[in-house]
């Protein structure tokens, strides 16, 4: 399950140099996922939105991406989740973070509309609904919707090994060994940890009744994601997070955005340039990272 946890807890949401743009037409650019641009006059960064989970046939690796990858000099990340020290600090933090207190039980604070939808589920997935309840009820409840969506993700044929993190992180080997990452895999866990258990639950209540009315949003999302259709994605993901949970929204989404947003600020300072690889959620809407980078007087680009 850790494993499940470590991939799942990357949050949904892309730059690249003007040597590259001068020798592909952006616009005969092959079609994929959505990459953004913005520069000064000493370097220049590419973010990427990505998936973290994706079915092994999926083709995303465009050559135009490809060749504005080889351009950088350094890689971001969103949090180092890959390395053992890393992987060793989260197995010690979740029981700490993420499981309930002596006596406390997931099922004795869900809706019986909320064990319904569970039951549900776990009748899709072919795991019996009392084995599902009983190893999620020692769990809070952001930690049991995580540790769910990822389970339901894999059983509908996505994988985290063939998520864009990790197939960049084998990408870039051979290019720079200079890779960043704007938080620590601590922060990430916090970021949910420590939402009110109120919002946890409705959070965890809102995700049931949709995987049940709709089981094949995640393939909606994935296709949208894969063909760069950015106003979809910004509907999938923070129209709902907004309406359905704002405290929620501004936790993992906007609030993040602003802090990366101030350390790209001081990036684009140097002289490197730069790739930038960040869940795509983060991307569009008026709180996305492209209109608060134009808000700190860059100009930014969808150039794919």
């Amino acid at each position: 399950m850790l494993d499940r946890i470590l991939w799942a807890l990357l949050a949904l949401t892309v730059f690249a140099t003007p040597a590259v743009a001068q020798t592909m037409d952006v616009e005969e650019a092959e079609l994929g996922p959505s990459i953004w641009m913005l520069e000064d006059e000493d370097n220049v960064a590419y973010i990427i939105g990505t998936i973290h989970l994706l079915k092994p046939e999926t083709e995303w690796r465009t050559a135009y991406f490809e060749e504005l990858l080889a351009s950088v000099d350094q890689v971001w990340f969103e949090a180092d989740v890959h390395s053992p020290e890393a992987q060793a600090q989260i197995q010690a933090l979740v029981p700490q973070l993420g499981l309930n207190p002596q006596g406390q039980t997931l099922s004795s604070m869900l809706s019986e509309e909320g064990k319904a939808n569970l039951a549900t589920l776990a009748q899709r997935m072919g795991v019996p609904a009392e084995a599902m309840m009983a190893s999620l009820d020692p769990l809070q409840p952001w930690l049991a919707s995580v540790s769910l969506a990822s389970a339901m993700a894999m059983a509908q044929g996505y994988d985290p090994q063939y998520g864009v993190e990790v197939a960049l992180q084998a990408m870039i080997e051979p290019i720079t060994d200079d890779v960043r990452y704007f938080e620590t895999a601590e922060q990430q866990l916090g970021f949910l940890a420590g939402l009110p258990q109120a919002v946890q639950l409705r959070d965890l209540e809102s995700s049931l009744k949709q995987s049940v009315e709709e089981p094949h949003l995640l393939d909606e999302l994935a296709l949208a994601w894969e063909v760069g259709d950015i106003e979809a994605i910004d509907h999938m993901i923070n129209d709902r997070m907004k309406s359905e949970s704002p405290e929620m929204y501004q936790a993992l989404i906007v609030n993040r955005n602003y802090d990366w947003c101030e350390q790209i600020d001081q990036i684009m300072m140097g002289d490197e340039d730069v790739m930038i690889a960040v869940g795509v959620g983060h991307l569009p809407g008026p709180e996305g990272l492209a209109e608060v980078l134009r808000n700190l007087g860059y100009g930014v680009w969808q150039i794919q």
